[in-house]
């Protein structure tokens, strides 16, 4: 019987500990790749992968920083002239970044970044372009789209371990009695 009770407490605690977690409003990051076509060849490629964490957003459910975007390989940085924005539908943080907009340093590498994407604008204006460091232009990418939007949401993963933990130290102590 007192094995019972103590597995009824554990179980009390963690459903307990889920209850105070916002479901709904927690923050998450999401992720995709980034694919577009080469206009000297109309051939498809992995351009790189974005980003982006929800806790960040402001009210109109936009982020004006990522916490990792990469191009051709190269990890990009925003210069204090530079810009940076993405939004997505905080009601429906699955469906992934609605758009984004971004012109980049070269920082080191020898080539700027620019470029735009809408999930419900024209493909024609998905674009990305590169840059020689003189502002010629080296290359330019069209009909950019995103992979399907990967979602890590923290803190109910937090909890999950949580709650598996407390069942698992009430276990221990029972098995020691």
């Amino acid at each position: 019987m007192k094995y019972m009770k103590n597995i009824f407490f554990a179980a009390s605690l963690a459903f307990a500990s889920l209850s105070l977690i916002s479901f709904g409003a927690s923050a998450a990051l999401i992720t995709h790749s980034i694919i577009g076509q080469d206009t000297l060849d109309d051939e498809y490629y992995i351009l790189g992968s974005i980003s982006i964490d929800t806790a960040k957003a402001d009210i109109f459910d936009e982020v004006d920083e990522f916490v990792q975007f990469e191009i051709l390989g190269v990890d990009q940085t925003i210069d204090p002239l530079g810009l940076f924005f993405a939004g997505f539908d905080s009601s429906n943080i699955f469906a992934g970044i609605e758009y984004f907009g971004f012109d980049t340093l070269w920082d080191g590498v020898g080539f700027a970044f620019s470029g735009y994407y809408d999930a419900f604008g024209p493909s024609v204006d998905n674009t990305i372009d590169v840059f020689f460091p003189s502002g010629n232009l080296f290359g330019v990418f069209v009909d950019v789209f995103l992979t399907d939007a990967e979602v890590v949401s923290e803190p109910p993963m937090l909890a999950l371990i949580l709650a598996l933990g407390s069942v698992l130290f009430v276990r221990r102590k029972n098995t020691k009695l």
